[in-house]
């Protein structure tokens, strides 16, 4: 990390984040200097915020390829639905877009990959059933067999206490 803040064309506020996080988390960073805490006045130049891949819009430096998403009011979001709405309506006669928007294929790639966490989750409580189960025989076993164990060993006691008897004692 040491490398990348002396480096006069680096991104220097990465290295004193990376460093931090793996202090953070417990990594042996020995070797690298001790680094202050990167705080809200902290000044960072227009060309190091263009090699940290920002650019300024609006007055705001935001991350390139980044959507903006900016706040409305609530008046706003409803004259919006609303707007939708009526277009969503006259566009019923016309027929279904070709190709899916980008946000429908990143909430189909949601979607595939939550039911692949689903279909292993399923697994592995296939498994934790058939190890319960496996389990569960097992213990009966024992149990089935301490029983015989123990009647063998009342009638042991049983036969011991009739002999008593018969001698006398």
């Amino acid at each position: 990390m040491d490398t990348c803040v002396k480096k006069k064309n680096g991104a220097l506020s990465y290295g004193l984040h990376i460093t931090t996080i793996l202090n953070h988390s417990g990594l042996n960073v020995s070797g690298e200097k001790e680094t202050r805490k990167a705080i809200q006045t902290d000044v960072y130049g227009e060309t190091t915020m263009k090699q940290m891949k920002f650019e300024l819009k609006d007055g705001t430096w935001v991350k390139k390829d980044a959507h903006v998403v900016e706040e409305m009011d609530e008046e706003a979001q409803m004259d919006e639905a609303n707007a939708q709405g009526n277009e969503e309506a006259m566009q019923e006669d016309q027929e279904p877009p070709t190709a899916p928007s980008s946000s429908s294929r990143v909430n189909e790639d949601n979607f595939q990959l939550m039911f692949g966490r689903l279909d292993s989750l399923a697994t592995d409580m296939g498994n934790l059933t058939t190890s319960l189960d496996n389990f569960s025989s097992m213990v009966t076993q024992r149990f089935s067999t301490y029983d015989e164990n123990f009647a063998s060993l009342a009638q042991s006691m049983e036969e011991i206490n009739e002999r008593l008897r018969n001698h006398g004692i």
